[in-house]
């Protein structure tokens, strides 16, 4: 199966009723997976009906097109993104609302200072998280190392007390060559 640019148009052109139905809100249902009228639309989607994904070569062009077709829709969205800040209300149904408020402390000692009457100071640093990567560069500074090279040497000066996670896999084209 190969998408094409004009596949994708017609997904993107695909008719949306003007009012809100049943199955166009139930794509923003926490239920979406149980609702019917959410199962109902995602049957008649153009992607739905695909039945069985590809392996190998084909695979490849179906993830190829899909990374595209993620940039296309990120573009698209940026730009009403920008529209709507410019025209509130230029596209009907759509706006946009404030992000996520994210609380942060840039003053540590003040901030101790503040506590210090209610905390002690290990009670304090119970509540604290230091910011590795700070840690570090004010670390190889003391220690006059060069920045570029303390990763490695940092790492084995705070051994067990430094964690490391690593995050979830991403899926990414390692090899950009598909035979014919």
């Amino acid at each position: 199966m190969s998408f094409t640019r004009r596949s994708w148009s017609l997904s993107l052109a695909w008719p949306i009723p003007a009012t809100p139905c049943p199955a166009i809100t139930a794509i923003f249902c926490t239920a979406r997976l149980i609702c019917r009228p959410a199962k109902d639309q995602a049957a008649q989607a153009m992607l739905a009906k695909v039945v069985e994904l590809p392996l190998g070569e084909q695979a490849a062009r179906l993830l190829d097109d899909n990374k595209r077709a993620q940039a296309l829709f990120k573009e698209v969205e940026s730009y009403y993104k920008r529209v709507l800040e410019e025209t509130p209300g230029a596209v009907p149904g759509w706006g946009l609302v404030p992000g996520d408020v994210r609380r942060s402390i840039e003053d540590t000692h003040a901030l101790h200072k503040h506590m210090a009457s209610l905390f002690s100071l290990q009670e304090f640093l119970g509540c604290c998280s230091p910011s590795v990567p700070i840690l570090e560069r004010a670390w190889a500074k003391k220690s006059g190392i060069s920045i570029t090279r303390a990763k490695e040497p940092f790492k084995k000066f705070l051994g067990a007390l430094l964690a490391e996670k690593r995050s979830v896999p991403t899926l990414v084209r390692v090899n950009h060559r598909l035979q014919n």
